[in-house]
């Protein structure tokens, strides 16, 4: 097999390394205090710094050319190892595909193939594009370590097709050290040949607000592109009317284009709402409140996207909102 690498002029990677690095263990520090309408100033500010922290460019890249043959009925892989020195933009992507289906899976460092696709958040490849079409994504990784990027032929869908070709290429905002590939044709190790999208579970959450009053707590994550969301609040408890918003800018709710949150359904009620439109491409709000209320209660809640996205913490929790609630 062979290998032809290009690798460009590092430039101006370092501030953002820096940065993003930061903003990281910023937001994973704590959480924000007083009402959510007062601390929108502080909000906007931080959004201003990650985005700039997002668009750095990429300065990095190698392709690797590959051919397979994995015999009849059976799926395999190809797999890169290389090291992140700091938070960096990485970029995937699978050209030149022979009218065959393959997924893409990125795992962060210590995580066994066949586990967290940083791509799905599952154990699923990412599998978006139709038959032998361009595959492509990317995500802010704010771990430094040795990630493995893989390239899975489904034979599963890939009706009649044993072998192929195609070149898989790595692009980066900081220097990379490729270890180069490390398992050629192996098996397949993930359970299933792939999806389309991402999905993050919040889990069991818990509210311990003064009784009666409204409050808040929010998720940040930041994304590469443009994208719709789905977000649900499920499981929900304590005598609560669940609220929810989506905001890139702070004054504005992506799920109904107000101000306000979306509150549509009755007490201890589930609650699943879609941005009519794509939200455009930074760092994200993704709030779950509840109205009134005893003092304590729960909730489970979902994100769903296309495109990946990178969690980066909890910054408000039972946190008092003024906004006002409005259905849609």
């Amino acid at each position: 097999m062979s290998i032809d690498s290009r690798v460009f002029a590092i430039r101006a990677s370092t501030t953002f390394a820096k940065h993003a690095l930061i903003i990281a263990i910023a937001l994973l520090s704590g959480c924000s205090a007083g009402t959510l309408e007062e601390s929108e100033a502080a909000d906007l500010a931080q959004t201003s710094e990650t985005e700039s922290a997002l668009s750095a460019p990429i300065v990095w890249q190698q392709s690797f050319p590959v051919t397979f043959s994995c015999g009849a009925n059976r799926s395999c892989q190809n797999v890169w190892d290389f090291d992140v020195p700091n938070a960096a933009v990485l970029e995937m992507q699978v050209t030149g595909v022979s009218k065959t289906q393959l997924s893409m899976e990125l795992y962060a460092p210590g995580v066994k193939l066949g586990s967290t696709n940083l791509f799905t958040n599952s154990s699923s490849g990412r599998r978006c594009a139709p038959n032998g079409n361009l595959e492509k994504t990317a995500l802010l990784v704010i771990s430094t370590g040795r990630y493995r990027a893989a390239v899975t032929f489904n034979a599963d869908a890939s009706t009649g097709a044993t072998s192929g070709s195609y070149t898989m290429t790595l692009r980066s905002s900081v220097a990379l050290t490729s270890r180069g590939q490390t398992v050629s044709n192996g098996p397949r190790v993930q359970g299933f040949a792939g999806s389309c999208g991402w999905t993050m579970g919040l889990g069991t959450q818990s509210w311990q607000c003064a009784s009666g009053t409204a409050c808040v707590d929010t998720f940040n994550l930041s994304t590469e592109f443009a994208d719709k969301y789905v977000v649900s609040m499920q499981k929900v408890t304590g005598r609560s009317l669940p609220r929810m918003a989506v905001r890139l800018n702070p004054a504005i709710n992506e799920l109904n284009g107000l101000r306000a949150d979306r509150q549509c359904v009755n007490l201890d009620q589930s609650d699943s709402a879609r941005t009519p439109n794509a939200v455009g491409a930074g760092f994200l709000e993704f709030n779950f409140g509840r109205s009134l209320g005893d003092r304590g209660g729960t909730y489970s809640a979902v994100i769903s996207s296309t495109e990946p996205m990178t969690y980066r913490g909890q910054t408000r929790n039972d946190a008092a909102t003024n906004f006002a609630t409005s259905c849609p």
